[in-house]
């Protein structure tokens, strides 16, 4: 009896399987990947260190964008009188 081979898939052959898969085009549409981003987004955030990762980016975002809207509340009374400065008499439209 002679035995039989198995060989099995290398990641490579695995890989060249699904790439195709991920880069189709629907006719009328996007691209399938984005369609399944978001549910490998909310697969990755049931792991509870991806889950704390995205919360500190998500926390670093809201801090820069309270600072940006502070520095834009301070310096907008300073950028206005400065233009007012170099010429009152000019009418903006």
């Amino acid at each position: 009896m002679v035995p039989t081979q198995t060989t099995t898939p290398t990641t490579g052959d695995a890989l060249s399987e699904v790439t195709p898969l991920i880069e189709a085009t629907a006719f009328y549409g996007p691209p399938v990947v984005f369609f399944a981003a978001p549910w490998l987004v909310l697969g990755v955030m049931l792991s509870g260190p991806a889950a704390a990762l995205m919360a500190l980016l998500a926390a670093l975002l809201v801090v820069a964008a309270v600072v940006a809207a502070a520095a834009l509340l301070l310096a907008s009374p300073f950028l206005l009188l400065r233009r007012y400065r170099r010429d009152p008499h000019r009418v903006t439209a």
